[in-house]
């Protein structure tokens, strides 16, 4: 009898431990992201204000700005979504607290998982 308590004992040990590891949750994927947007009739005052937006995040620069042809290029890095739209909706978000009000058009949106290699 006591044979069939140890052995009982070190199999509830056993299972326990097994279960422990199940409940790990699995990584979350970072991508990275660079969006190519066109602003008609951009300014110094609105791209004043959108550098000022993005210079407070951590998550996004400026890669590239021209106020005489409206181009601004975006880089977001280690952000967890990895659709084309919702890449959009956090650029849109930028704008919307710059208060950058011009008509926008999102020319090119790449976006990629982060891993090692990759630049």
């Amino acid at each position: 009898m006591e044979h069939l308590r140890v052995l009982l004992v070190t199999l509830l040990m056993g299972v326990s431990v097994v279960s422990t590891k199940a409940i790990d949750p699995p990584t979350v994927a970072t991508h990275d992201a660079m969006v190519v947007l066109h602003l008609t009739d951009l300014d110094d005052d609105a791209m004043a204000a959108l550098a000022r937006t993005v210079g407070a995040e951590k998550d996004v620069i400026l890669e590239y700005s021209c106020v005489w042809s409206g181009i601004v290029v975006m880089k977001f890095s280690g952000i967890s979504v990895a659709e084309r739209a919702d890449v959009i909706t956090l650029a849109r978000r930028q704008l919307t607290m710059a208060k950058v009000d011009n008509a926008v058009e999102f020319l090119h949106v790449h976006v990629e998982e982060r891993g090692p290699g990759k630049c």
